[in-house]
């Protein structure tokens, strides 16, 4: 493979790239340069009943450096949590039956992903990103290394939840 980079770039807000070509002209991979010095993470996407949580928790007990965060239940913790910087924030979003805006979830699981890394673990994602923009934004700051997608057919997500 032949090497290329964009990596004399002055401005901080320009991401810069390297980019891969095979000899054959089959293959071409794009690498962010500072991948190897951001937090890896697993993204696990699927429907409701999916059994996104399960599979994660079964992943946790298995491998002592995953952590497992489930974003819904992270925001509810953080809204609880009078010692949180974002706890009233997240509290006025929750008491207006408003979603908690895209900024705020995105600094919520930051904070977390940060943390995670720092303890020597990779976070296990559910829920997040549910947008584009989450999903522009997380890699600013994270390397998804993989996306887990659980199937299922929406006949037994229902049976699921119901029960």
């Amino acid at each position: 493979m032949s090497n290329y980079s964009d990596d004399d770039s002055k401005d901080e807000t320009i991401p810069s790239f390297q980019f891969a070509i095979s000899e054959s002209k089959e293959e071409l991979r794009f690498t962010h340069l500072n991948e190897e010095k951001l937090p890896q993470v697993i993204v696990i996407i699927g429907p409701p009943g999916a059994g996104k949580g399960t599979q994660s928790q079964k992943l946790v007990e298995n491998r002592d450096f995953y952590v497992h965060l489930s974003t819904g239940d992270y925001i509810r913790k953080i809204a609880r949590d009078s010692s949180s910087p974002l706890c009233e924030t997240v509290k006025s979003f929750i008491d207006n039956n408003n979603l908690v805006s895209d900024e705020l979830v995105t600094e919520a699981v930051k904070a977390f992903i940060l943390k995670a890394h720092s303890e020597g673990k990779t976070a296990l994602l559910d829920g997040y990103p549910r947008t584009a923009r989450q999903a522009y934004e997380l890699q600013q700051f994270a390397h998804v290394v993989m996306v887990l997608c659980l199937s299922l057919e929406s006949d037994d997500c229902e049976e699921r939840i119901a029960h």
